[in-house]
């Protein structure tokens, strides 16, 4: 934990004094990570949202089956839309780039990218917590 809150601490410092070597790196490495985190991960929160909510929706009518419709609409709003799509995203999208994302940091951790990071004059935990 020690060496988690030095890491946070190191990054978090070096947000006030940005490096000129890095800036252009950054740049190059945010974007694909974007791209991956973001966009990419549209088909596969889209493919369980729609299971979830035609699972929702059938239990509701199996559940409650004098319902009327519009109460039934009411309902699956509130659930759906509002509770269970938001927590069901951020699951995904986590659970997805979480584990890319602390793949690569093993990696690099491994392949000592560290001390080659600092070497060309770049942060190390402004590039790895920042960037990546």
């Amino acid at each position: 934990m020690g060496a988690l809150a030095h890491t946070l601490g190191d990054a978090l410092a070096a947000t006030r004094a940005p490096g000129a070597a890095a800036r252009g790196v950054v740049t190059r490495v945010i974007l694909p990570q974007i791209l991956f985190t973001g966009f990419q991960a549209v088909g596969v929160v889209s493919a369980v949202a729609l299971f979830l909510g035609a699972t929702i929706i059938v239990q509701i009518q199996l559940l409650a089956p004098g319902l009327g419709g519009e109460l039934l609409g009411q309902i699956l709003v509130t659930v759906v839309l509002r509770e269970v799509a938001p927590l069901g995203t951020a699951f995904i999208v986590a659970g997805r780039s979480g584990t890319a994302i602390s793949t690569e940091l093993g990696g690099m951790k491994v392949g000592q990218e560290g001390l080659a990071l600092a070497s060309l004059g770049i942060d190390p935990p402004r590039y790895l917590v920042l960037a990546i």
